[in-house]
């Protein structure tokens, strides 16, 4: 790692790295799929019952000594590096996103939609800003 950092930087490139992205709960799908094969639409309350305790499935994500020790030493060596944590935008108060405006954020447990993906992105920027400039 430490010779690909430097060998970016030295091209003059901005290094950014981002950090794993907080798992879903493992039928988390099936929490949409129930709603629609129910016909609730629309439905505030609902819709939020698809967000997640990130203690459920997350034990050890991104906290996992040698990965922390990582990310430190890296920051710690490289100050430009800038890391992004997807866990600052997903979730708050311990409580992850499972819909962003009605719309699935994960497409399996593992992988968010193109489309969460995307409005995180937007979000990031707003609140952060570019990560590149």
């Amino acid at each position: 790692m430490d010779e690909a950092i430097s060998f970016i930087e030295k091209s003059g490139a901005k290094v950014v790295l981002m950090k794993e992205i907080p798992r879903a709960k493992y039928d988390y799908l099936n929490c949409f799929y129930t709603r629609f094969k129910n016909r609730i639409f629309h439905q505030e309350k609902d819709i939020d019952n698809c967000n997640f305790d990130i203690n459920e499935t997350n034990k050890g994500i991104n906290n996992t000594l040698w990965v922390a020790e990582m990310f430190q030493k890296i920051q710690i060596k490289y100050p430009s590096v800038v890391i992004i944590n997807p866990a600052d935008l997903l979730c708050h108060g311990g409580k992850c996103l499972g819909n962003i405006k009605g719309v699935p954020t994960y497409r399996d447990d593992g992988h968010l939609t193109d489309y969460a993906s995307y409005q995180l992105g937007v979000k990031y920027a707003k609140e952060i800003g570019d990560p590149f400039q």
